[in-house]
């Protein structure tokens, strides 16, 4: 069985141009198909194209008249298009491509990591409203990766986890959106500890310091759900 045939592009808005400048019409279509294999399928040729090889990659690049910071930008606003995807099959497809995309520094790490930010804040998100198992494991798996890198890093990360986890708890959301980012924050603070001292910053496997902890802990224990005040109290011990 071969793939179907994907559907024609609506019309020539400028995101719609611009990918099928740089990608071709077929990409383009599989990108923005209602058919979940073709979007995995774009995802697939997009992670094919970054890991063929550098010299590939580079003449991917200059044959397009692209720098390496516009060629990571337009294909991460690619990936950026299918991350919501509800189809499972797709999203770990996205994940690996974005992994492999993440990589390669393009470049400086000030840009890099302002590029990962509407990821982390996606993926985040994801968390809050996955009941896939498998999509769970493989966003944390994606947030695990960004704090490990060296243009992002624990704290960034868990920044801006805490942030999301707050602007949930501010509202009427249910534990299970509360529990899914917290999940996020528990595997950082696992992976790569707390700061014990407030007057040292953050360092390369430090995630957390004591005050953020404890105040996280005291807000989970003031929600209207049980299981996300046992969390908090769990959190606080």
């Amino acid at each position: 069985m071969g793939l179907r045939k994907p559907e024609p592009l609506q019309g020539n808005s400028p995101r719609e141009v611009t990918y099928v400048r740089v990608f071709g019409d077929f990409f383009t279509q599989c990108l923005l198909s209602k058919v979940w294999s073709l979007r995995q399928v774009a995802a697939a040729v997009l992670q094919v194209i970054v890991d063929e090889n550098i010299p590939f990659l580079k003449a991917f690049i200059k044959h397009h008249k692209l720098t390496p910071g516009e060629f990571f930008f337009l294909a991460s606003e690619a990936m950026l298009e299918l991350i919501d995807d509800r189809v499972a099959l797709v999203f770990e497809q996205v994940s690996e491509t974005l992994e492999s995309l993440y990589s390669i520094l393009w470049q400086d790490e000030r840009q890099q990591r302002k590029r990962s930010y509407p990821v982390i804040v996606r993926l985040c998100r994801k968390l809050s409203r996955a009941l896939n198992t498998k999509v769970m494991t493989d966003a944390l798996d994606l947030l695990m990766f960004f704090a490990s890198k060296d243009f992002c890093g624990p704290p960034f990360v868990s920044g801006i986890v805490v942030r999301e986890l707050r602007k949930v708890l501010k509202t009427r959301a249910s534990a299970q959106t509360i529990l899914g980012i917290l999940s996020a924050y528990e595997m950082m603070l696992e992976e790569f500890g707390l700061v014990t001292d407030e007057l040292i910053p953050p360092g390369e496997e430090q995630a957390l310091t004591i005050i953020q902890g404890c105040t996280l802990a005291v807000e989970l224990m003031k929600s209207r759900h049980d299981e996300v005040r046992e969390a908090g109290a769990d959190l606080g011990t």
